[in-house]
Order: structure tokens, then C-alpha cells, then sequence
């Protein structure tokens, strides 16, 4: 999941893969479920970003480069 964040007046993306629970969490409850830990993510960052994958940020971007190609 990636998530932008905002710190006062500091910005930035993170990366999180999820875990099992909210993998669950996200396939019962879809957008709702994506909103409330997004917003989760953005408040209390410093929890996850020892989750940070950004290493696989480039993988990512182009996975939605390709389904956004594909939609088109």
C-alpha cells in the first residue's frame, strides 16, 4: 500500500506491504478498509515505517503503468 504522508511541512510517500490481517481486512472491506489505514499510515507514520518497502517502489510504479495501459 502506498501512502502519502504529511508531517506539518514535510511530505512524502511510504511504501508498507501489508500484513496478514489487514491483507483480510482490505479483501472484506475494499476502499473502506484502504481509506481507514491509509489514514492510520499518514497519523502515526513512525509505526510503520519500519514496514517501508520503497526499495520496490520502481516494481510498483510500473505494475500500475501497465494496468492503467491496459484499462485504456
Amino acid at each position: 500500500m502506498l501512502t502519502r504522508c504529511s508531517q506539518s511541512a514535510a511530505e512524502f510517500g511510504l511504501l508498507i506491504k501489508l500484513n496478514q490481517d489487514e491483507y483480510k481486512e482490505y479483501h472484506a472491506l475494499g476502499t473502506v478498509y484502504a481509506e481507514y489505514l491509509a489514514a492510520r499510515v499518514n497519523y502515526w507514520s513512525h509505526e510503520y515505517w519500519p514496514r517501508n518497502v520503497a526499495e520496490k517502489q520502481e516494481a510498483v510504479d510500473k505494475a500500475i503503468s501497465t494496468w492503467r495501459n491496459s484499462q485504456a
